[in-house]
């Protein structure tokens, strides 16, 4: 049954070369549909989490003006004022008097709570201020407040470093100060609004930010003036950032954006700044990334994992429906063998063969080439049958059809048990001799295993006769000529004596 196998094996891999399209389309096709579906949603959420930066940053950025704006409305308040009461001083030798002092209490009126206006003689003593007794003694020359103004008569008005205000216990402070100078233009002293930090803090209470972004208002120096929230366990209020890298890089762009981790509590940050109109302030407002992406994220994994589960199953679903198919496949093709296969010997049966004959007569007639068959029959198979059993006649008939097979394996032979003991091979493209070879083989290799062993009285003793019919393109008629010739070929060898190959003269 070794041959049958093989038969059937043909057929099976002829079957999956016939879906091998199919097969390809089910192995590769769930593959590039979810790759495609993959990049089509990667890039679907890619522009999404663009967009949610951008939105970010335009909200960032509308706070950021509002911000600066609420300072500079504050400031340009507060340096008129300033002006307003420089311009009315009188200089000379006498100093601010009681007329002096109603235009700063009505000067004060319209700044707010927490926020004092002074008036400061060349050698930092105050000469006059609002609601406060200062001691006569407490010298402010050494505040920077003091002595910018005092020193460049052009800065016009001076936003100082924070503070800690030594009249209100160390209260965090800033101050907005301008020169006093006397018609000569020789310094008189400043004129001051001290601005506790509490105060101008005011205008970042009620926005509403995220867990771990922040406001800071910081001068072009690099000096804390405001952060928002402030860090419990660092004293923000005044702190140098002028070495900072993040500080460098803001002072550089002046408007803009960049991420960067924060050197104070190592946040990495979206910062979004610009200045505070022409004044050395620059506003920026940091949003910690993860608060920026964390819907996008949580958006972003529920749909990978929803996306990762359809890829899964649509993979799966292919490869079972691809191995469904390669099972139909061979067990069609398994039925299509046998179908087309002798059951006991493993060849072709007669209708293959019918088929194979007539197609390669087709062939032969339209190549060119040539066509040989060959008939064989088992000899005295009848009186084997009837002394031994049908049984071993079966034996005798599998080891005949496995001879066979094995004489004749180019591409495109055919073997075939034509009907009862007797047997066809059809040789596509080979000569007379190469056939009155194969016949040889056949003849002598049945001789040589069964021609004897009747006489050891070990099995029944058989032979076999064959007849060779040889077929070109010049051939005319239909293949059943080729049929009829062989036949005509085998019933000589039989009359002749049997177990001898006989030929006829080319059709």
């Amino acid at each position: 049954m070794a041959h049958q196998k093989t038969t059937v094996d043909d057929h099976e891999k002829s079957a999956v070369r016939n879906i091998v399209a199919i097969d390809r389309a089910l192995l590769f096709g769930p593959w590039l549909i979810c790759f495609l579906i993959i990049a089509l949603v990667g890039n679907l959420l890619l522009k999404e989490r663009r967009d949610t930066l951008s939105s970010h940053e335009q909200s960032a950025t509308n706070l950021r003006v509002t911000i600066s704006s609420d300072i500079t409305s504050f400031l340009n308040v507060a340096e008129v004022l300033l002006k307003d009461v420089i311009d009315d001083l009188t200089f000379g030798a006498k100093m601010p008097g009681r007329a002096h002092h109603q235009l700063l209490e009505r000067a004060s009126s319209y700044l707010p709570s927490a926020t004092y206006l002074r008036v400061l003689d060349t050698t930092g003593h105050i000469v006059d201020d609002v609601g406060e007794n200062v001691p006569a003694d407490m010298s402010f020359a050494d505040r920077d407040y003091f002595l910018v103004p005092k020193n460049d008569p052009n800065v016009g008005t001076y936003i100082s470093a924070p503070y800690a205000s030594r009249l209100h216990g160390g209260v965090p402070t800033f101050a907005l100060s301008r020169r006093i100078s006397n018609p000569d233009g020789s310094f008189a002293g400043i004129a001051m609004i001290a601005i506790t930090l509490a105060n101008f803090e005011k205008l970042f209470t009620e926005l509403r930010l995220g867990k771990d972004s922040v406001i800071a208002v910081v001068k072009t120096d690099g000096r804390v003036l405001v952060r928002q929230p402030s860090e419990p366990d660092l004293e923000i209020v005044g702190l140098d950032l002028s070495s900072s890298p993040n500080f460098k890089r803001l002072l550089a762009m002046g408007t803009g954006t960049f991420t960067a981790k924060a050197r104070l509590d190592g946040v990495r940050r979206a910062y979004f700044f610009g200045p505070v109109g022409k004044r050395p302030l620059i506003v920026s407002v940091g949003i910690a990334v993860d608060e920026i992406y964390d819907n996008w994220r949580t958006r972003a994994i529920v749909i990978a994992v929803i996306l990762t589960l359809i890829c899964v199953a649509l993979i799966a679903l292919s490869l079972a429906l691809r191995h469904e198919l390669r099972r139909r496949a061979i067990a069609e093709a398994h039925l299509a063998a046998l179908a087309t296969t002798d059951a006991l010997t493993g060849l072709a049966n007669r209708r293959r063969f019918d088929e194979v004959v007539a197609r390669e007569w087709r062939r032969t007639r339209r190549t060119g080439s040539s066509l040989a068959l060959l008939m064989i029959d088992a000899d005295h198979f009848k009186h084997l049958n009837d002394t031994y059993g049908h049984g071993q006649g079966d034996t005798v008939l599998r080891a005949l059809g496995g001879l066979i097979a094995s004489c004749t394996r180019r591409a495109g032979d055919c073997s075939a048990r034509y009907g009862g003991e007797e047997f066809a091979v059809v040789l596509p493209d080979a000569t007379l001799e190469e056939a009155m070879t194969t016949a040889e083989k056949i003849r002598a290799g049945m001789e040589d295993r069964y021609g004897d062993k009747a006489a050891a009285g070990r099995a029944p003793g058989t032979t076999v006769s064959i007849g060779v019919a040889f077929a070109t393109a010049k051939a005319d008629g239909e293949v059943a000529q080729l049929i009829e010739a062989a036949d005509q070929a085998l019933y000589e060898a039989k009359n002749t004596g049997r177990n001898r190959v006989v030929t006829t003269v080319e059709i």
